[in-house]
């Protein structure tokens, strides 16, 4: 069985995490693209409601909207705000007993996944699955991969992707004509308008895409969802706003695709910002762009998704090559702990070293031009007393943020002859 034939029984998930409304899309191996998943059989009920429901005295939990509709008689105990409570280390007591916030968000992710009953698949673990999120957190995303494990997912098969990446992957597997030109997605969703403005230069190799982010703050959401027909004068003002803030923005770059997202368009979107969109562009508008986008990365780990190389470098992604030199059998060597265009919440690296007449350690930080590559060298104090290449260390590094990171190192003793001081040293690192 080739390649191709085994990744077909692969289970890939792109799961859009949220703190109100939650989406889950499955790799559809028949028609090559993501399908996402309703929760109503027959119809396009994509949003999840991202809370759960204890039912008092049973371990027994609801989530969604069967969730919402059993808190509304009061007997119940909700639980909402889960990722609120992941970023804050939040402990929820419910009757006497306390819940960290990855048994909770463990609890609502499986029960999600039992939606892929509704596709008529019975696998219930992920082979692989991406999380795609709004805001990073460091606190979050360990608390996703943490409750993703207890459920059973390989950790090597976890992996959290921004909504701004998710835009990217979902961009760059449309067909090249949509994205010929610049793209925008505009995000309507929740307190106000956002802008996503995607610029893919294909005439380098390989490609390499940025993205500017910009927030109307002044373009709030609307009250409800539906405005009545006496608040009419109103839709038409926030319509005319909506159109002449896009169009100062809008300058006079070329877009040959506008995405639009979110419930915001379905009650102000009318006549004048349409108008304005549609000229000369293609207009698509849905709610589960980033649940897709995810999809798309999942399935680059198993398949040929067909989408062209690329380099993003967004907010989240490290600007440097890290690694140092070492002699290996004899002869110089370079070698590579992180590379550039990893997320800094995923990029680490570590190795083991035998300092030949050293009492420090030297780290190369080459930025993607390969152009003024910094080295920051780490001075080991108080090393242990040791003949020559007897002091055996750990070198491990890890990012706190893009441009923020630490390099660990740890005596790790010589077998046998030394045992090891337990001295440890961290050097911070600002790029």
């Amino acid at each position: 069985m080739d390649s191709c034939e085994k990744s077909k029984k692969e289970l890939i998930v792109g799961y859009d995490l949220c703190n109100d409304y939650s989406q889950i899309s499955y790799f559809n191996f028949t028609n090559a693209e993501p399908k996402t998943i309703s929760t109503t059989a027959g119809e396009e009920r994509f949003q999840i409601p991202t809370v759960l429901l204890k039912k008092k005295g049973l371990d027994k939990w609801f989530f969604g909207e069967e969730a919402l509709k059993k808190a509304l008689n009061g007997e119940e105990l909700l639980v909402k705000d889960i990722l609120d409570k992941g970023i804050h280390n939040e402990v929820t007591v419910i009757e006497d007993k306390e819940y960290v916030p990855a048994q909770l968000l463990e609890t609502f992710i499986r029960k999600t996944l039992s939606l892929f009953a509704y596709e008529g698949i019975a696998q219930k673990i992920p082979d692989v699955i991406v999380f795609t999120l709004e805001h990073i957190d460091i606190n979050l995303t360990a608390t996703i991969k943490q409750s993703a494990k207890a459920i059973g997912i390989c950790e090597d098969h976890i992996y959290i992707q921004s909504h701004d990446e998710s835009f990217v992957e979902y961009t760059l597997n449309q067909k090249r004509e949509l994205w010929s030109y610049d793209v925008v997605l505009l995000d309507y969703c929740r307190d106000y308008l956002k802008a996503y403005y995607l610029k893919i230069n294909t005439k380098t190799t390989p490609i390499f895409v940025t993205i500017d982010k910009k927030n109307f703050k002044d373009i709030e959401m609307p009250p409800t969802s539906f405005l009545p027909d006496s608040e009419e004068e109103n839709r038409k003002k926030l319509d005319q706003t909506v159109k002449d803030a896009l169009k100062n923005y809008f300058g006079v770059n070329i877009i040959s695709c506008v995405f639009l997202c979110g419930d915001g368009f379905e009650s102000t979107l009318s006549k004048e910002t349409l108008r304005f969109l549609c000229s000369g562009r293609r207009v698509f508008q849905g709610k589960n762009l980033y649940t897709k986008g995810a999809c798309y990365t999942g399935a680059a780990k198993f398949i040929d998704t067909q989408t062209e190389n690329y380099l993003f470098f967004s907010e989240n992604k490290i600007k440097y090559n890290v690694g140092l030199d070492v002699f290996y059998q004899g002869e110089k060597k370079y070698h590579s702990l992180i590379t550039a265009g990893e997320n800094w919440y995923d990029a680490k690296g570590e190795c083991e070293l035998i300092l030949d007449e050293e009492s420090c350690v030297e780290l190369k930080f080459t930025p993607i031009d390969n152009q003024d590559t910094r080295n920051i060298i780490i001075n080991l104090h108080e090393l242990p007393n040791r003949p020559n290449k007897t002091i055996r260390v750990q070198l491990y590094v890890k990012f706190e943020c893009a441009n923020i990171g630490t390099a660990i190192i740890k005596d790790l003793g010589f077998g046998e002859f030394f045992k090891s001081s337990e001295k440890i040293w961290k050097h911070e690192i600002l790029l």
